[in-house]
């Protein structure tokens, strides 16, 4: 019998991966490969650096929600308002903002509530560790962020323990085209840290990796515990930078996580 991850409740990255040698105590460690970077580069502009004048009082705390409840669809309230629904976890958006990173995490608020079935890796597993990570690099979750102005990059990355893939703006849309994330499923956040990496709650109260470990590298990197503890959401933002804060990673995430459903188990 196939099995499947349903993908319901809770909440999400951009890059590439390329090999790496010298990591200690045998634990992989992922970088960023040579064909998703060219991608990440090649869009025109630059991402939004924060929410700047979007709305922000909009967005709701994730501690706010319990994540073990089914979420539920959003309620549009009579003067226009989209209700955080229960069991939705992490940023949201009640009005559209005017930031674009945060006018499509808002836009993918329409897919809460309507979970995708995402198969788990199986064959296309590179190790039996990786061989029940759910696909989030799936194509009925990139026929989902195409219809919200965001494209696919080269074929998805599978390694050891993780899945990964990119996805950029469509040039075609002024709001969009400078964003872009890497982004994915893995077994354990621990493969991130490393000896110096160190787990913390950015201001929304989700977990970041934004110094330490692979951070160092790419930048903060944004994480969901699946509820039922069995792997990761992750993501990051293009901006290869440690010295750039979280939040473009944890929207990414949430992009993410809107995109499958507004959680997972």
């Amino acid at each position: 019998m196939t099995r499947t991850w349903t993908v319901s409740g809770r909440r999400m990255m951009w890059g590439q991966v390329s090999g790496c040698r010298g990591r200690p105590r045998g634990r992989w460690k992922p970088l960023l490969a040579a064909p998703l970077v060219g991608i990440l580069f090649a869009s025109n502009g630059c991402s939004s650096s924060g929410s700047g004048d979007a709305d922000v009082e909009d967005a709701a705390a994730a501690s706010s929600v319990d994540a073990d409840v089914a979420v539920e669809v959003p309620v549009t309230t009579e003067d226009g308002r989209m209700l955080q629904p229960a069991g939705h976890v992490g940023i949201w958006f009640e009005t559209e903002p005017r930031d674009p990173l945060d006018r499509l995490v808002w836009k993918s608020q329409e897919f809460v509530g309507q979970p995708l079935e995402l198969e788990p890796l199986g064959d296309k597993a590179r190790t039996q560790e990786s061989a029940d990570l759910p696909n989030t690099c799936a194509p009925e979750v990139f026929e989902r962020l195409e219809t919200l102005g965001i494209m696919r990059g080269q074929r998805p990355d599978v390694g050891p323990g993780y899945v990964l893939c990119a996805v950029s703006g469509k040039l075609s849309d002024s709001t969009a085209r400078g964003i872009g994330f890497l982004m994915g499923a893995v077994a354990s956040a621990d493969v991130f840290l490393w000896e110096d990496g160190r787990l913390s709650l950015d201001d929304s109260g989700i977990r970041v990796l934004a110094r330490g470990g692979f951070a160092n590298e790419v930048g903060c990197i944004a994480f969901e515990s699946s509820s039922s503890g069995s792997f990761e959401l992750y993501s990051y933002s293009r901006k290869m930078d440690p010295s750039i804060g979280c939040e473009e990673s944890v929207k990414g995430r949430q992009l993410l996580l809107n995109s499958i459903g507004g959680s997972y188990v």
